[in-house]
């Protein structure tokens, strides 16, 4: 199943809001990036998770090979030189929607704890995804299938490298989820 137009905009649009924000040297609520995440095992566990969008087949080597050749350039300056201009990068991924996959989202798994065991317990979850604007108020229920891909996946490549020109250089982790959408409910008041 694919992600509905009006949660897709939704997230292409705010993503694309917040990247102009922090060029701008604003910070603003990121809610498109951070969804609750709520899983089932032995126990429920809730989890904000940053997920991100993911290339259709056919264009996800492309944007690995554009995102490693940019981390290089990125290395040799200074991180904090950098920022401008790998928010300016980020912006231009996002404004090509047409490249991404409507129905998958990802997300890193960073501990290997409690999420991580539920997911190898049972693959179903939800993601909630809420922004509070009192304008549009979304708020979103994604009830998702989740894949556990490692290294050398695609999927695994690219999330961690766009999650490494933000928040660490690191490269192993314990997984990256593959969330393929199953049913979206609106959960807007």
């Amino acid at each position: 199943m694919e992600l509905p137009e009006e949660f897709w905009e939704w997230q292409i649009e705010k993503r694309k809001k917040g990247i102009k924000a922090m060029i701008k040297g604003k910070n603003i609520g990121y809610e498109a990036h951070l969804p609750v995440m709520a899983t089932y095992g032995d126990k429920i566990n809730l989890a904000v998770k940053g997920t991100g969008l993911v290339p259709k087949d056919e264009a996800i080597n492309f944007y690995i090979k554009e995102c490693v050749a940019f981390i290089d350039k990125c290395k040799k300056k200074s991180w904090k030189k950098t920022t401008k201009k790998r928010l300016e990068f980020l912006l231009d991924l996002q404004s090509s929607p047409e490249d991404f996959d409507k129905s998958l989202i990802s997300s890193i798994e960073m501990h290997g704890t409690k999420t991580f065991n539920n997911a190898k317990k049972n693959n179903k979850c939800s993601l909630m995804f809420n922004d509070y604007d009192y304008k549009t108020m979304i708020s979103f229920q994604v009830d998702c299938e989740v894949e556990m891909v490692h290294f050398p996946d695609p999927v695994y490549k690219y999330a961690v490298l766009m999650h490494s020109m933000f928040h660490s250089l690191k490269q192993d982790y314990p997984c990256v989820y593959k969330f393929k959408v199953l049913d979206v409910l609106d959960k807007r008041p």
